[in-house]
């Protein structure tokens, strides 16, 4: 075996070749780096520029978009001021076709008041009505503020996806809507120089660069400086998308079987890439590597004469006997202790690893000290792989419920304890971060529980958090309930939807029920609030008594005002479940309401229903429909009941 020196020697050779060869990978590496750093400041200089230009473009296109706005709104008044003049043109197509002519317009839609298109130049679009898409739903506002006046940007329209611009507006005497649509040619002319292929032609590039603008969701190239790139995806040049997308800093990349250093940016919302070759760099990092080994291998050389023989004079033999001290602290032996005075510097550690076993010794002590200092229930642990008994505070028993031993600092051995923490990381609390339950006898506990594991050691704290817990869970159940009913809100009722709506196996047959308490106007005006208060509890109170007669399951809520809905569930078929539904109509028209003043009203409102498909997952189109059908329910009782109020006040 060889004696120490030789090992010194040895080590200090491989150490010595480990560092020459880091010396030498660093050189490399800040070599590689710079010319990176000069590719990515080309770059973002470039990409300044083009978005410079991009800038001066979008400004040049909002004076024009701008201009075009004012213009269509303009043309849409003129178009209402003359229909309001000779209204019988409304119903003339060859009349309404001269007016836009005239006018310099290419569309004009006439709309009635339930915002149906029901005259205009395009009779294909007679019927479309402000609920029939996206583009046209824009217009949606006007139907409840007449004395709106709107422009919509350039959108593909509803029937063809014709790009257009579109303005819509009131007539003066209110009887109808007029919309205008112009083709905005040259908005789209201004549009198309900010596209990236005709920015990439006013630009020159370095020599060994390429452009390249990409389509951020495909990754097809658009435009480029390579012509022979466009139409291709940057996988088949050999970039990978979602790394050009997320690597700010530059990547390297095989891009059309050339090494090259790329760097992508999102400009005007498509993916720009600078994409610059990298043998011309290669060539001269290999030279003045081949240089610097040369001088570190002398360098290398030197060192190692040097320190082997300095270190087997000076401080091995010191090494060694700390190196046994040290063997057995680390074995747990915290009673060790260090004396070595051959010098100075020994004579130091010597005193500062003593220290540092005592400071060991009193910091779960300490530790203690200052948590009781404090009003939180906290404790602290730590263990590792060589300690059988895990040390911790005087609280963690406490909090985790555990039996302590006699001895607090070395207490529970290290098996049960681990025990006792995989069992309470086994019960996570739905919604809260690191926060686990520990069921102790008839109560519940919450408890937040982190660690930190380093080499063989880990470091835990716990802290009891229940109060704090449960107020968080106290306001979010708050925050689903009605305030004046007690029953679910809007809200509280779209969250038990959607945790229903994720197993269909529980709803099964299953209908929205939308109810409408009718005259609750009349009451708070007649009554006053406090009687209308009165009112709609009737209505929750009616509806909760017919709910207990159901033979499937329901949820009640309320949407605001004096609107109400049922969600009927979990019904064996559509027969029974209408069976069900129909048979509130007992509680309709029937049912007393106590009023102050020892008076009461009867209590009137208007339903409406929709059955649930056995495809349909969004209950949002149940909604709609039963509130349409629960309006027309109003409006027939309304039409049968003629002037009569919807209430009456009974003695």
């Amino acid at each position: 075996m060889p004696n120490l020196r030789q090992q010194i020697t040895s080590y200090l050779t491989k150490v010595a070749v480990i560092v020459m060869a880091v010396l030498l990978g660093l050189f490399v590496f800040f070599q590689i780096r710079s010319e990176h750093e000069t590719v990515l400041r080309d770059a973002k200089a470039l990409f300044f520029q083009i978005e410079q230009i991009l800038k001066e473009n979008r400004q040049e296109l909002e004076s024009l978009r701008g201009e075009y706005s004012e213009s269509t709104l303009h043309r849409a008044e003129t178009i209402a001021e003359i229909l309001g003049n000779e209204p019988e043109a409304m119903w003339d197509i060859d009349e309404l076709s001269r007016i836009a002519a005239m006018v310099e317009v290419d569309e004009i839609h006439l709309f009635n008041r339930d915002g149906v298109i029901v005259a205009g130049t395009v009779p294909e679009y007679y019927g479309y009505s402000f609920n029939d898409g996206e583009q046209i739903g824009f217009f949606r506002p006007l139907l409840r503020d007449k004395s709106l006046r709107l422009v919509q940007d350039i959108t593909p329209n509803t029937a063809v996806s014709m790009p257009m611009q579109y303005s819509a507006l009131w007539s003066k005497s209110g009887r109808f809507i007029v919309q205008v649509g112009m083709y905005p040619a040259n908005v789209l002319k201004v549009t198309q120089k900010n596209e990236l292929s005709y920015i990439f032609s006013l630009l020159r590039a370095n020599a060994g660069v390429q452009l390249y603008a990409c389509d951020r969701e495909s990754g097809l190239v658009r435009g480029a400086t390579d012509k022979d790139a466009v139409g291709k995806t940057l996988a088949e040049l050999g970039i990978d998308p979602d790394t050009a997308l997320t690597n700010e800093n530059g990547f390297h990349a095989v891009v059309n079987g050339e090494d090259s250093f790329c760097s992508f940016s999102v400009l005007d919302g498509a993916l720009v890439g600078y994409v610059a070759s990298e043998s011309a760099a290669r060539r001269s990092i290999l030279r003045n590597t081949g240089m610097m080994a040369a001088g570190l291998l002398l360098v290398t050389c030197l060192m190692v004469l040097s320190v082997t023989y300095y270190m087997d004079k000076y401080v091995i033999q010191g090494v060694r006997r700390v190196n046994e001290a040290l063997k057995q602290i680390t074995r747990g032996d915290l009673e060790t202790s260090v004396d070595i005075r051959s010098n100075l510097e020994f004579s130091e550690l010597s005193d500062h690893i003593n220290a540092m076993v005592k400071s060991l010794l009193s910091s779960t002590r300490k530790i203690s000290f200052i948590l009781n200092q404090t009003d939180l229930n906290i404790g602290v642990y730590e263990y590792s792989e060589n300690m059988d008994r895990v040390r911790y505070t005087e609280h963690v028993p406490q909090i985790l419920a555990f039996a302590t031993p006699q001895n607090a600092q070395y207490g529970l051995g290290r098996e049960a304890f681990r025990a006792i923490v995989d069992s309470l990381r086994s019960n996570p609390v739905e919604g809260e971060e690191g926060i686990y339950s520990l069921r102790t006898g008839d109560s519940t506990r919450y408890i937040r529980l982190e660690e930190i594991s380093e080499g063989s050691e880990t470091t835990g704290i716990v802290v009891d958090e229940t109060e704090e817990v449960r107020r968080r869970q106290e306001i979010e159940k708050q925050r689903d309930l009605d305030p004046l009913t007690g029953i679910l809100n809007r809200r509280g009722l779209d969250s038990a939807l959607a945790e229903l709506f994720r197993d269909p196996d529980k709803v099964r047959h299953s209908a929205i029920v939308m109810v409408d308490a009718d005259g609750l106007k009349s009451i708070n005006d007649s009554c006053g609030h406090f009687n209308g208060d009165l009112y709609i509890r009737g209505v929750v109170d009616a509806l909760s008594h017919y709910g207990q007669t159901l033979e499937g399951k329901y949820l009640l809520s309320r949407n605001g005002g004096d609107e109400f809905v049922m969600f009927l569930y979990d019904y064996p078929d559509d027969d029974t479940l209408l069976r069900d539904i129909h048979a509130i109509r007992q509680y309709q028209d029937r049912e007393t309401v106590a009023m102050s003043g020892g008076t009461a009203v009867r209590l009137h409102f208007s339903v409406g229903y929709s059955l649930r498909k056995d495809e349909e997952t969004y209950y949002g189109e149940l909604f709609r429909k039963a509130d349409e059908r629960m309006y027309e329910n109003k409006r027939r009782r309304k039409a049968e009941a003629g002037q009569h109020e919807y209430y009456e006040t009974l003695i």
